[in-house]
Formats: C-alpha cells, sequence, structure tokens
C-alpha cells in the first residue's frame, strides 16, 4: 500500500449514530412508519447519520460523576 493511497473507510466522512429508543416497529405499524421517515430515502445531499433502533427495556450505562 502506497503512504498516499488512503483506504476509503478511513478517508470516508463518519456517520453520526442517532438512537431511536422503545419503537415496537415488529408489531406496531405506527412505530414503523416513524422509524422509516428517518431511516428511508434519505437523499445524499443530507447529513449522513447512522440510525439505531434501541429496545424501551435497554438500560443504558450511568454517567460518571464529574
Amino acid at each position: 500500500m502506497d503512504p498516499v493511497d488512503i483506504p476509503e473507510s478511513l478517508s470516508a466522512a463518519p456517520q453520526q449514530l442517532v438512537a431511536l429508543v422503545g419503537l415496537d416497529t415488529n408489531n406496531n405499524p405506527t412505530h414503523r412508519n416513524v422509524a422509516d421517515s428517518f431511516c428511508v430515502n434519505r437523499r445524499p445531499d443530507r447529513l449522513p447519520l447512522h440510525f439505531r433502533l434501541i429496545a424501551a427495556d435497554h438500560e443504558f450505562p450511568r454517567a460518571k460523576p464529574k
């Protein structure tokens, strides 16, 4: 690998992570529509975002005291 050649995975713009919490997309069509409105058919001129569906019972780590 030439030192000037940077792999595309390292030179691509990072995608910001957006968590959608508590949507039951398998059993609730309204929740599916909400999730799809965020994730499906995003235009290329929009900011690159990465959406994740997280279960409502997911326990997030506690914030560390400063």
